[in-house]
């Protein structure tokens, strides 16, 4: 595989700076140094929700540790990937907003890498848009990812459907089930229907937090025993 390092695109593109006009430039300046000076970053550390409202802001910060998480998940994240190396032509992220803009991103930034499958986003709703996908895709040699937090978000679900139908027609629905994967919230409906409906082995990526709430991780994995019984869940 060939290494791509962020750092070196970004030296190819160049520096990178932002400009504000005089009076916001200002503002954003003196708010910075007075979180520096009152100790506010600190606090942020520390999950201390009366930076917001005081009530369960301190149940959302999970994403202050989330390196470590992914540190920690490195491993099963690299055989996950060398699983779908040659056995798919094709991924696609089925997701909106912010469970595809990620992926996307980084799709721009390291291009498709010879010999891996070359990733696809689909987060429009506009039917020529999945049309004009599928027709680029060879469905027996594609891995769907459908993504979404809550797993109820109606976008990724419709293009869940969608897609499995006609991989479905194409291939059988036992075959079908070993070419989808979820990246949703533990307990989730899509979960569920993950489980249930999709006949894969499920397991929670997620480390634990002091809160018990709702998250989502998307380095999330499970050791596969074979390709067909795999399924990420965060």
């Amino acid at each position: 595989m060939t290494e791509l390092r962020v750092d070196d695109k970004r030296s190819a593109v160049g520096p990178m700076s932002y400009c504000l006009p005089a009076p916001l430039d200002e503002e954003v300046r003196a708010t910075l140094e007075a979180w520096r000076t009152t100790g506010k970053v600190a606090r942020l550390w520390a999950r201390d929700a009366s930076l917001w409202t005081a009530h369960d802001e301190s149940q959302w910060l999970d994403w202050l540790d989330v390196i470590d998480g992914e540190q920690e998940a490195a491993q099963g994240i690299v055989e996950f990937a060398k699983g779908a190396q040659h056995e798919f032509k094709h991924a696609v992220v089925l997701g909106m907003g912010g469970s595809s803009l990620s992926p996307e991103v980084l799709s721009r930034i390291f291009g498709h890498i010879q010999g891996w499958p070359e990733l696809h986003v689909l987060d429009s709703t506009d039917s020529a848009e999945s049309r004009a996908l599928e027709a680029r895709l060879d469905l027996s040699k594609t891995l769907f990812v459908v993504s979404s937090k809550s797993g109820t978000t109606l976008e990724p679900n419709v293009f869940k459907d969608y897609f499995y139908d006609r991989v479905s027609r194409r291939l059988g629905k036992d075959q079908a089930s070993t070419r989808f994967v979820v990246v949703t919230d533990p307990g989730s409906d899509l979960e569920d229907v993950a489980v249930a409906s999709i006949s894969l082995m499920c397991s929670s990526g997620c480390l634990e937090s002091e809160v018990d709430t709702p998250r989502s991780r998307i380095s999330a994995w499970c050791q596969p025993r074979s390709w067909a019984s795999m399924c990420v869940a965060s």
